[in-house]
């Protein structure tokens, strides 16, 4: 006898016939051909200007993520290679062929490339991958005009509802790790940036009251993060909050040097769209004979189960800070893969010093040969990436590893205009540390602001 029980077996076979019931195809073939666009330009920034180089090739320290250790880095012309090929696959995706394949490629080789250095990171990137990697699992279909008639033009509803949620993430956590005292009460690190004339790219100077702006961009970001998505879900309100999304992205666009990605953002509010929207305006080919059966028979099981171990993958990821001592912001530990956008600013100063047997410290010099910009900047921000470049150092001044050398780091960070202060403990040598040890072993705790 089965279960009615809300939650009970019933109640889940009724989710799983939902979920594999057909809807129009439209609305994701057309996220998928822009998905295409975003995902050639990405990789023609990558090849054609410097960002490949500050990243990739024109690095002589190769950093690694914790628990991702094993990958490997391999030579530069293989990395380059990589991008190109990367780059028919964004323009297969764009142009319908092979699109499971490409997608599938494009991002698990995104991922890949993200994932060759932690300064590389950023949670953009990681819903590109993440995306081209979902895109692969959603059929090919015939919706646009030249389409071959073999395909179908509908897809499982779960198609549509696995790319929403996913799209959802960054607004959902987005919101809820703005609720703090210094993007709440501070509005920082907003005001900090209109302050610079170079902090936000697309006013720099214009801005004459940066402590107004930075309270408005503070808090109407967390309260578009938080509201968005209901918004978009619910039919009364969802034309509203569609434009309302689609002039907050090309603000972003205007004032944030972030590339492509506000454009796939802009283009992931049709998908909260009646799903057969493009037919509508004949953007793709009319659909006058839907299946006269809607099926009846649930999801597969084995696909049921994939999803519910990506959903829960995916919010687990974006909490797992908490198993971490100290305010990640300052620690850094648990801050990939958790949509903390635009949270921090950290300005720091510091110098890595080396004694020998117990000598006299002393500093080392030439730090920007061996780094470039780019990674340079963003070891500032992330204690991990210091203490991989101690033993970078260590390699270099002592290639027979027979010396007895320690290597400390003297300097001071400022978290969102705080008082500077040591984030590491100069006290500490960073050559006994281990892999992701915790916050409480080296790192100083951030220090409350005095009113």
């Amino acid at each position: 006898m089965s279960s009615t029980r809300p939650g009970g077996p019933e109640s889940l076979r009724r989710l799983r016939i939902h979920l594999a019931e057909k809807v129009a195809a439209d609305s994701v073939e057309v996220f998928r051909r822009v998905y295409g666009v975003v995902a050639a330009w990405q990789m023609l920034m990558m090849v054609a200007n410097e960002r490949g180089y500050q990243i990739i090739w024109g690095t002589m320290v190769k950093f690694s993520y914790n628990g991702f250790e094993w990958l490997p880095h391999p030579p530069d012309v293989v990395m380059k290679a990589l991008c190109w090929f990367l780059l028919v696959c964004g323009l297969a995706i764009l142009l319908g062929i092979f699109t499971r394949i490409a997608a599938g490629i494009y991002g698990l080789g995104y991922g890949f490339v993200m994932l060759y250095d932690p300064s590389n990171f950023n949670n953009h990137d990681y819903l590109i991958a993440l995306l081209g990697i979902l895109l692969a699992a959603v059929p090919e279909t015939g919706i646009f005009r030249g389409s071959s008639s073999r395909h179908p033009r509908t897809i499982p509803r779960w198609c549509l509802w696995i790319l929403r949620f996913q799209i959802s993430m960054p607004y959902v956590f987005g919101g809820l790790v703005k609720l703090n005292y210094d993007w709440l009460i501070r509005h920082e690190p907003m005001t900090t940036w209109f302050r610079r004339p170079d902090g936000v790219s697309g006013l720099k100077r214009m801005v004459d009251n940066p402590e107004l702006w930075g309270t408005v961009l503070s808090l109407g970001g967390v309260a578009f993060d938080l509201a968005i998505v209901p918004l978009l879900l619910w039919r009364k309100t969802r034309i509203y909050a569609f434009f309302g999304a689609a002039a907050f992205h090309l603000t972003n666009a205007k004032l944030f040097n972030i590339g492509p990605f506000p454009y796939l953002m802009l283009a992931a509010g049709f998908l909260f769209l009646d799903a057969d929207w493009p037919q509508r305006l004949r953007l793709t080919r009319r659909v006058r004979d839907r299946d006269p059966e809607a099926s009846s028979a649930p999801l597969a099981a084995w696909t049921t189960g994939l999803l519910a171990v990506w959903i829960v993958i995916q919010l687990v990821l974006p909490v797992r800070h908490f198993a971490y001592p100290g305010w990640v912001d300052w620690t850094e530990q648990g801050q990939d893969f958790g949509w903390r956008m635009k949270l921090r600013d950290k300005v720091t100063r510091f110098d890595f010093q080396v004694r020998r047997d117990g000598g006299q410290w002393q500093k080392i010099e030439g730090l920007t040969a061996a780094l470039t910009a780019h990674q340079l900047l963003m070891m500032q921000h992330r204690p991990e990436m210091v203490r991989q470049f101690a033993h970078f150092l260590r390699k270099t001044l002592d290639p027979s590893g027979r010396a007895n050398l320690e290597i400390r780091l003297l300097g001071e960070t400022s978290l969102n205009s705080r008082p500077a202060q040591p984030l590491i403990d100069p006290d500490v040598d960073l050559l006994s540390l281990e892999p992701n040890s915790p916050a409480d072993e080296w790192l100083v705790p951030l220090r409350p602001i005095e009113n």
